[in-house]
């Protein structure tokens, strides 16, 4: 910032990805009046809002046990298992989708890894794996230009790969998914948070169509 304030550049600050519920309005009215295109970003910000009072209405009267979530970031990218989000990102959208984040509670930070005896020892009833769009093998895909079936091909490599991953709970009863980067890395995390409600609370939620 001082480098471009000493060139004269404008500059400003927007932020989808640490905490993007809280931070997407606002960076999108500011690339609003950047753009010149303030209608717009206004029409995407009640178009959200709208989204998230649904979510918010859908779990008003949820049980008081919420489903349990392992968020585990870019699994066979740096680390086979399990870079989490404490209070950034996912860890955002997770407790917003009626879920509760079970590394929440371990650290003061924002993110840890977590060792794959701790989750076994802690099973989840739902994991969500960020994926990307990555070559294949170089971790788990997902994205624009990946089909279903790569997707399903690296869900079942990772859950096989992992010790004892195969007789999780979460694993055996499909409730193990993969979540592109992208939706929780742009403006559109509301998208990647209705997708998640659906696979926390399928029944409130069947009305939803991210899609």
């Amino acid at each position: 910032a001082q480098l471009l304030d000493e060139l004269g550049i404008a500059y400003l600050f927007i932020d989808f990805n640490r905490h993007p519920l809280e931070n997407t309005p606002n960076s999108l009215a500011l690339l609003g009046q950047a753009l010149n295109a303030s209608p717009r970003a206004s029409e995407m910000i009640a178009l959200i809002e709208q989204r998230l009072a649904r979510i918010d209405r859908g779990l008003a009267d949820r049980p008081a046990d919420a489903p349990t979530v392992l968020i585990n970031v870019a699994p066979g990218v740096k680390v086979d298992c399990c870079r989490t989000n404490l209070r950034n990102g996912l860890a955002d959208l997770v407790p917003r989708a009626g879920g509760d984040n079970i590394a929440a509670a371990l650290t003061p930070g924002a993110s840890a890894t977590l060792s794959n005896e701790w989750v076994l020892s802690h099973p989840p009833d739902v994991i969500i794996n960020t994926a990307g769009q990555w070559s294949a093998g170089d971790g788990l895909r997902a994205g624009l230009g990946i089909s279903a079936d790569d997707i399903d091909q690296d869900l079942h490599h990772l859950s096989q790969s992992l010790p004892g991953w195969a007789h999780l709970n979460a694993v055996q009863e499909g409730q193990f998914y993969a979540l592109w980067h992208g939706f929780h890395q742009g403006p559109f995390a509301i998208v990647a948070l209705e997708r998640i409600a659906q696979w926390l609370y399928p029944e409130r939620f069947a009305d939803l169509d991210p899609a």
